[in-house]
């Protein structure tokens, strides 16, 4: 409806605005045109009656001229006076002979050669004022009074006439504009309809009327983008079924790192809606992918488990494959965390004593040699102990294995209440082990020693009751292998053995 009236107003407004325009213009014309007649004939009325008045006067004949006056029609002339050249009035049409009754104008009076004209609003008349002649000898002058009050009907006339025309011109043009809208307006809302629709998801329209005009091409097009519409969303439906019924997480990316698409699968990694997802930033939900992206490009496998809190609160592993089509990322997301759990256990197995649960010889060999390169290259201290159970086997032959077991699992988490986290303890054989000190010099190793031999030697290993161990410390020295470190500990070991157990020695 409101277009309806803007086309409305759009038909109405101009016309009748210059309608208006040409009726005020009219009115002035016809008003000009009435004074235009009226000076006229008033100018040809005084021209007339000076002639009269110029015989009259030159003989002399004052009564006749007031009798010529008076028998002058009354119609449109209000008064006509003649005034004598002395300024005297000397005829009056109202009032007959008025001599000696001095004209108050006067001076105006003798400054005119010819008629001259002046209106009188308030009383509503034109003035006519002109001298009498004769033979070039100014006699006297006249000054007709008029008034063109009769006049009015030509103009009301003119007025009732042409407010007419102007009327039915306007009842026209609101008729034409009223049916313009009306049709127009209809169309507009047929195709209203249409797009209604379509945006409702519904792209099967019916045939549209007949107009016989460009409005037949709009809902033809309109059509035609609906059927276009049905075969995209049919498209997209397969290709969103598509995307959903794959196992791995999908995202699509802009170039921009602005997540456009996601399927069922990226949802519930991320665990969050479709909707949710949409509009985020890659670097927020993976900024270990968004750096590659910004480093390498696509078409690649990012190399690196990224480990992430799933949407249930648990951690996961997930490996991203990326490809890339005309600048937009897509991310192929796995979830690996079955894979990347079994693969940790076969490490911890690979590296930890079953038993005790600390290193192996295997794996503390070559944390050893890594912890020593790195001292030597920074020029940090780093000291090596390592202990053994006195008179282990007696333990296993008196009270069996798993006693002995036992023992072994007792004498390392006393111990490693007693290391900082950056120490490092492992199992080198049966009863052996040692201890990786980083940045730990030769003296504090030796005290650690002999505090976590005073802490077994107290501790209660139950029905064994109590038992030893023999330590053996030794600093790095310059030219230091892992092999020269470990026989240098390991024979300060067997000389704590030597000299009675339970006791530290430090090595050569």
């Amino acid at each position: 409806m409101r277009f309806r009236k803007k086309i409305f107003l759009m038909f109405t407004v101009p016309p009748s605005i210059a309608l208006a325009v040409l009726f005020l213009l009219h009115m002035y014309m016809t008003l000009a045109e009435v004074r235009e007649i009226a000076e006229r004939e008033g100018t040809r009325y005084v021209e007339t009656v000076s002639v009269h008045v110029a015989d009259l006067l030159y003989y002399g004949d004052y009564s006749g001229i007031a009798s010529w006056l008076e028998s002058i029609p009354d119609r449109t002339v209000v008064d006509v006076l003649v005034v004598s050249r002395e300024g005297f009035v000397i005829a009056s049409k109202r009032k007959g002979l008025v001599l000696f009754e001095r004209f108050p104008r006067f001076e105006d009076l003798k400054d005119i050669t010819d008629i001259r004209v002046e209106e009188d609003p308030v009383r509503d008349l034109l003035i006519f004022a002109g001298p009498v002649k004769l033979d070039n000898r100014i006699l006297g002058y006249v000054v007709s009074k008029h008034s063109f009050s009769g006049l009015e009907d030509i103009i009301l006339d003119h007025f009732f006439s042409f407010a007419a025309v102007v009327l039915t011109l306007l009842v026209l043009t609101y008729l034409v504009a009223y049916h313009i809208s009306a049709r127009i307006s209809g169309h507009i809302g047929v195709a209203l309809s249409y797009l209604n629709r379509v945006s409702r998801g519904e792209f099967d329209l019916p045939e549209p009327p007949e107009t016989g005009d460009e409005f037949e091409d709009l809902f033809e097009g309109i059509r035609g983008m609906a059927r276009k519409l049905k075969e995209v969303h049919v498209s997209r439906d397969f290709y969103q079924n598509l995307i959903n019924s794959l196992a791995e997480g999908l995202l699509v990316v802009d170039p921009e790192g602005r997540v456009l698409e996601a399927n069922a699968s990226a949802c519930g990694i991320f665990g969050c809606s479709q909707e949710e997802l949409k509009g985020n930033h890659i670097s927020a939900l993976l900024p270990d992918v968004y750096r590659e992206l910004l480093r390498e490009g696509s078409g690649r496998t990012i190399p690196d488990r990224i480990r992430i809190r799933s949407g249930k609160g648990e951690e996961i592993y997930i490996s991203v494959s990326v490809s890339s089509y005309d600048g937009i990322y897509i991310l192929l997301i796995s979830d690996v965390t079955k894979i990347a759990r079994y693969e940790e256990r076969l490490k911890e197995l690979a590296e930890r004593d079953h038993l005790t649960g600390v290193y192996n010889r295997r794996a503390s060999e070559g944390l050893l040699n890594h912890e020593l390169e790195k001292a030597k290259k920074y020029r940090k201290p780093l000291s090596v102990i390592m202990f053994d159970i006195d008179h282990f086997k007696k333990i296993n032959d008196t009270y069996g294995h798993q006693t002995g077991d036992e023992v072994l699992r007792r004498l390392v988490n006393l111990v490693r209440k007693n290391l900082r986290k950056t120490d490092i303890i492992a199992r080198w054989g049966g009863e052996e082990f040692i201890v990786l000190l980083p940045g730990t010099d030769l003296k504090n190793a030796v005290e650690l020693a002999e505090r976590l031999r005073r802490v077994v030697e107290r501790a209660d290993f139950g029905k064994v009751g109590r038992v030893t161990v023999s330590f053996g410390v030794a600093g790095l020295k310059e030219a230091d292998t892992v092999e020269s470190i470990i026989s240098r500990v390991d024979k300060a070991v067997y000389r704590a053995k030597r000299k009675g157990r339970n006791r530290v020695e430090v090595a050569d």
